[in-house]
């Protein structure tokens, strides 16, 4: 073991002694090349062109991939005779890379003077391919477009004359029980100017009259003036003028509604109803439109027996769930007596109500659909019965897949009694 460590020891102090020999000689040459003028002026000229070349040829040594950034959706300026002409196809926006330096790209970030525009000024009417250019870039920095061109067609503008009506806009954020009337436009007809195909799709010109949260009493105000065409779609059409003065009122919402009496009670036998005369046929009502708009008509209950036979009689309209107030509020009724004969109105259909919406009938297992009804009444109102003043319905609430018989009812005018062949029905019901 001793030996071993003695020839290691050896070792090393041999690969010491050859270091030292080569630092020695290394710095022999180094202190007769430094002693030399000529060497040293040639290694000063090397590090000045050396120096040069990274201050000012720094971009041979940087990658543009890293250096790169996008700015998307920079307007398009679109420089041509917008009064004479018309061009489609031209973007309205384009993506700008910017290339460079990142302290000078973030110049032009912050100073945002940068454009995009193309240039139509001295073209003429058809197909052409233009070049986007941009502008206004700080030195160093450069760009590309997407896109680059444009594929574009010119046409020369027409001009036409065109109605204009009106459409209110934003009724929903109106109050539900206000609607908006006597509604004026400062004049009816506007010139349009555009493309011949596009002035030959329009449909209507219409004045848009916002009507969001306005409030009781006269309202004035503008509208934009918009084409559109069959279909409901605006128009890349320009209007002259663009904008209307419009004025109207704002009054509680109202609406006409029917009224018909209901007849109640027990007349003497064979005896019915001959003819009936309402001091009004209709009332106006008021109220939320929500609730208004789902009416269709407002029964008057009555009672044979405070009807005497050719006496005018008040009567007070009912005021339905939701309604604010009705016009008249009371109205008159005369009614007319006579003999009772009777009519069959042959195959009205049956209508089903109630039914779970996971549910369907079968009808080819059902045994009838249609059924004969039988009315009572004088022969002067029988003469104007129809069969679509009759619903005949079964009401299937509750019931589960299987076969029921069900009993039918009817509605129809209340002068008449009504006897339905047959009164009920099997019905086949199954699931969807």
């Amino acid at each position: 073991m001793k030996d071993k460590r003695k020839i290691i020891v050896a070792w090393f102090q041999q690969q010491l002694r050859y270091f030292h020999r080569f630092l020695h000689r290394f710095g022999t040459v180094f202190d007769s090349l430094f002693s030399d003028n000529r060497f040293l002026i040639g290694f000063s000229f090397l590090l000045a062109v050396g120096l040069y070349v990274s201050i000012n040829f720094s971009w041979l040594f940087t990658s543009n991939d890293n250096q790169g950034q996008v700015i998307v959706n920079v307007p398009v300026v679109q420089i041509y005779d917008k009064e004479n002409y018309v061009v489609e196809g031209l973007p309205a926006f384009a993506n700008l890379t910017l290339f460079g330096d990142q302290t000078d790209i973030e110049v032009v970030k912050s100073l945002k003077q940068y454009q995009i525009e193309v240039d139509l000024l001295g073209l003429g009417a058809g197909e052409h391919t233009v070049e986007l250019r941009v502008k206004n870039i700080e030195n160093g920095v450069t760009t590309s477009l997407d896109p680059q061109q444009a594929q574009i067609t010119i046409t020369p503008k027409v001009t036409k004359q065109s109605n204009l009506s009106f459409e209110l806009v934003n009724e929903a954020k109106l109050n539900q029980e206000y609607t908006v009337r006597n509604m004026k436009l400062s004049q009816d007809t506007v010139l349009m100017k555009g493309s011949q195909a596009n002035i030959d799709r329009v449909a209507v010109v219409q004045a848009l009259v916002d009507v969001s949260n306005l409030e009781l009493g006269d309202f004035s105000g503008k509208a934009q003036v918009v084409a559109f065409d069959d279909r409901g779609n605006k128009l890349d059409v320009t209007m002259e003028p663009r904008t209307v003065d419009v004025s109207a009122e704002v009054v509680e919402y109202s609406k006409i509604i029917l009224v018909e009496p209901l007849f109640n009670g027990l007349l003497p036998e064979n005896q019915a109803v001959k003819s009936y005369k309402l001091s009004k046929n209709s009332v106006l009502v008021y109220g939320p439109r929500n609730v208004v708009n789902t009416l269709t008509s407002i029964r008057i209950p009555l009672n044979y027996a405070d009807l005497p036979a050719g006496q005018e009689v008040n009567v007070d309209v009912p005021l339905p769930a939701g309604v604010k107030q009705l016009q008249p509020q009371t109205l008159t009724i005369q009614v007319e007596y006579g003999d009772t004969t009777t009519q069959t109105v042959s195959s009205v259909p049956i209508n089903s109500q109630n039914l779970n919406a996971n549910y369907q009938i079968v009808n080819e297992q059902t045994s009838v659909t249609k059924v004969d009804v039988i009315a009572s009444g004088t022969t002067e109102l029988l003469k104007t019965l129809t069969q679509e003043q009759l619903n005949v319905s079964v009401d299937l609430q509750g019931l589960e897949p299987g076969i029921h018989e069900v009993p039918l009812q009817i509605t129809g005018p209340s002068y008449f009694t009504y006897q339905i062949i047959p009164d009920t029905v099997v019905i086949t019901i199954e699931e969807k």
